[in-house]
């Protein structure tokens, strides 16, 4: 994997206004598994990318460096229903602490239901 990952990461992790270990929380990683991410000590696994692609709203190309387009997220904005648009737009004018604490509890549950459920 190369630099640009790393470089990304960081970016991104910055851009939403969240710690290494508060990313490492939300995520159920280890105290270090970002900092080894964003230094390229680690790579993450498939699964991991997929985590982070998600958590972030990103496609995994773009979390590579290989595209310049997140466009995962308008993608999925043009598929909403009614009420997910209405959540969405709810969620969009909560406080930026707020907004963290819908994400924590969002995947709380997901992590709950691979428990549960797993695949």
């Amino acid at each position: 994997m190369s630099e640009t990952f790393s470089e990304t990461l960081k970016y991104l992790r910055n851009k939403k206004g969240v710690s290494q270990k508060e990313l490492g929380d939300v995520l159920n990683y280890g105290s270090t598994a970002i900092s080894n991410y964003e230094t390229g000590r680690n790579e993450p696994s498939l699964k991991d990318l997929c985590r982070l692609a998600d958590y972030f709203e990103v496609n995994i190309d773009f979390l590579l460096g290989r595209s310049e387009s997140s466009s995962r997220l308008n993608e999925d904005l043009k598929r909403m229903n009614e009420k997910e648009e209405r959540f969405w737009h709810a969620y969009k004018s909560l406080s930026d602490e707020n907004r963290s604490t819908v994400r924590k509890f969002a995947y709380f549950l997901k992590n709950e239901e691979n428990i549960k459920n797993p695949r």
